[in-house]
């Protein structure tokens, strides 16, 4: 890797699971590592983490969100308020901070 720093360090529900987003110091890439998340949230990452990742948050039962660089989000699971929040927060450009309850 380069001289990352660390932009967001999320925790899920398995207690040795984690997705951290770095970015590099120079602004110009932005990294996503992760481990023993939920798969549908790996296979999502895999695909799109080259995109760059803003932010991530992880909830219960394989919730979660993304929030790419380009404002593109990503969710599974969430509350339907929650879905029209995110879909609006997409549709207009608007910018999302989302935190979702890792633990049961």
């Amino acid at each position: 890797m380069g001289p990352y720093t660390i932009q967001s360090f999320t925790f899920v529900p398995d207690s040795t699971g984690y997705v951290a987003v770095l970015y590099n110091e120079d602004g110009s890439f932005t990294h996503c590592a992760w481990h023993n998340i939920p798969p549908r949230l790996a296979a999502l990452l895999s695909r799109e983490a080259s995109r760059g990742v803003r932010r991530v948050a992880v909830g219960v039962n394989g919730s979660y969100v993304v929030v790419l660089n380009n404002g593109r989000i990503w969710y599974y699971k969430v509350s339907e308020s929650l879905g029209q929040l995110l879909d609006n927060a997409q549709r207009t450009g608007r910018e999302v901070v989302v935190s979702l309850w890792p633990y049961r």
